[in-house]
C-alpha cells in the first residue's frame, strides 16, 4: 500500500509540474469563463460517486470572468480538492464559495469545515513541498497551494488564508477585472 501511495504522489507531482509549465506558456491566453459551470465541473470531477455521504457545495451566483482558463481552473481545482481532502474522518465536507467585487477586482472566498491550519503555519502552506501532515494522514505532493499562489499572482491577484483548528479554513483570492 505504501508503494502505491508513493507512486500516486510521484504522478501527482509530475501532473502539478506539467500544469504549471503549460500554464506559464499559456497564461496570456485569456477567454471569457463561466465560473458557475467551471466550479460545478471541478466539484463533480473531484467527488467520488461511491461516497456514502456526499460533500456539500454551496455557492452564490459566480461571474463570468475574462482570464486564463488553465490558471483559474487550477486555482479552483486545488482549493476545492484540499477542502475535500483535509477533513476529519467522521466529517462530511461542506464547502461554501462566496463572491464579491470592487471597482478593480473579483474577490472569491472558499470556506471549508476541514481540520484547519495552525496560525504559525499559514504562510508555510504556500511554499512548495511543505507539508504539515504525513502521507499516511493525507496524501499529497506539497505543491497544490504553491501552484495556486503562483497562478493567482500570475493573473495579477493575491491570495490569503484564515484558519482555525477543528473549524476550517477560508481562502480568499482576488483577480483583476
Amino acid at each position: 500500500k505504501t508503494k502505491l501511495i508513493m507512486i500516486k504522489n510521484v504522478k501527482n507531482i509530475a501532473s502539478q509540474c506539467d500544469i504549471v509549465i503549460k500554464s506559464n506558456k499559456k497564461i496570456a491566453d485569456k477567454e471569457l469563463i463561466n465560473l458557475n459551470q467551471l466550479v460545478t465541473d471541478v466539484f463533480s470531477s473531484l467527488v467520488e460517486d461511491n461516497l456514502a455521504e456526499k460533500p456539500l457545495l454551496s455557492k452564490g451566483d459566480l461571474p463570468e470572468v475574462f482570464t486564463s482558463k488553465i490558471a483559474i481552473n487550477m486555482v479552483f481545482h486545488n482549493l476545492i480538492d484540499n477542502a475535500l481532502k483535509y477533513q476529519k474522518s467522521d466529517n462530511v465536507a461542506a464547502i461554501t464559495i462566496n463572491y464579491a467585487e470592487d471597482s478593480k477586482s473579483h474577490i472569491f472566498e472558499i470556506i471549508d469545515n476541514g481540520i484547519g491550519v495552525e496560525e504559525e503555519h499559514l504562510e508555510l502552506i504556500f511554499q512548495p513541498f511543505k507539508r504539515l501532515h504525513t502521507q499516511a494522514e493525507f496524501v499529497g505532493s506539497g505543491l497544490g497551494l504553491a501552484a495556486v499562489k503562483k497562478m493567482v499572482e500570475s493573473l495579477g491577484g493575491q491570495i490569503s488564508v484564515n484558519s482555525q483548528i477543528g473549524v476550517g479554513s477560508v481562502f480568499t483570492f482576488s483577480i483583476p477585472k
